[in-house]
């Protein structure tokens, strides 16, 4: 048993020596704002702070933390917004969408996500596929974060997702993202477009549908592909596996 300071609180835990910290925080503390990416200690998505440095949990011993420190994961920043780094979050945020956030919501991630329209949305996915590599500091870390999803698909969603099947099915011409309740995000670099959607009533297949359609109409997806056909002619079966009819785009999107 170690008690840990996390987050202003102290916590008695018990692991295994040698236990990696993120593993020790998400399935010990319960805090998931850690995630396990490349697991290699590169891509950062397991930071946390420990004494305010940072610190890749993915490949950090929890025994070798020593008396006294302190631990700081995302869900111990302020629950109000106000926190250096989530005002920072806020502003580069709104000057991608060009569009004035009125309020946030804490997602599945425990990451503040900001409120924004759908069409703000799209213009900060136009944001990264015209960014240029040779731009501004925030254009090169776009270009970088792009290039970074279009390589390594399955490090955005996981496998099985629809993003991470169609990226691969578009050979690396587009970066996608799936969200919750229906949304979906494109960036189309070639053609510097950026799209964003959202099904009315959250149905994730239909969004699937809309997106593969759209990469179809956009040239960026050969419409034979396997995974093209997958979700533009989605079969709909019922509970004893017979087939009752189609998951198809409306006369719009073909």
């Amino acid at each position: 048993m170690a008690r840990l300071t996390i987050n202003g609180k102290q916590i008695e835990l018990e692991f295994d020596p040698g236990t990696p910290l993120l593993w020790v925080l998400r399935e010990q503390a319960g805090l998931t704002g850690a995630k396990y990416g490349c697991g290699i200690a590169q891509c950062g998505a397991c930071t946390v702070h420990i004494d305010g440095n940072p610190v890749r949990s993915c490949i950090y011993p929890a025994d070798a933390l020593q008396a006294g420190q302190e631990i700081t994961t995302i869900e111990g920043l302020s629950a109000e917004g106000d926190h250096p780094v989530q005002q920072a979050c806020l502003a580069a945020f709104n000057e991608v969408t060009q569009y004035e956030s009125p309020t946030f919501g804490i997602d599945g991630c425990s990451a503040p996500n900001h409120a924004t329209t759908i069409h703000a949305m799209a213009r900060a996915m136009a944001f990264f596929a015209s960014a240029n590599p040779d731009g501004s500091v925030r254009e090169q870390a776009a270009v970088r974060l792009r290039n970074a999803m279009m390589a390594f698909p399955e490090l955005v969603a996981g496998e099985g997702r629809a993003c991470t099947r169609l990226m691969r099915a578009t050979n690396g011409r587009a970066a996608l993202k799936t969200g919750a309740e229906g949304y979906f995000i494109a960036i189309i670099p070639e053609q510097q477009v950026g799209v964003a959607l959202k099904i009315a009533d959250g149905g994730t297949r239909a969004a699937n549908c809309a997106i593969a359609s759209i990469l179809v109409k956009l040239g960026v997806l050969d419409p034979t592909h396997p995974e093209a056909q997958a979700f533009i002619n989605e079969p709909i079966k019922n509970r004893r596996d017979i087939q009752t009819g189609w998951m198809r785009p409306a006369a719009t999107l073909q």
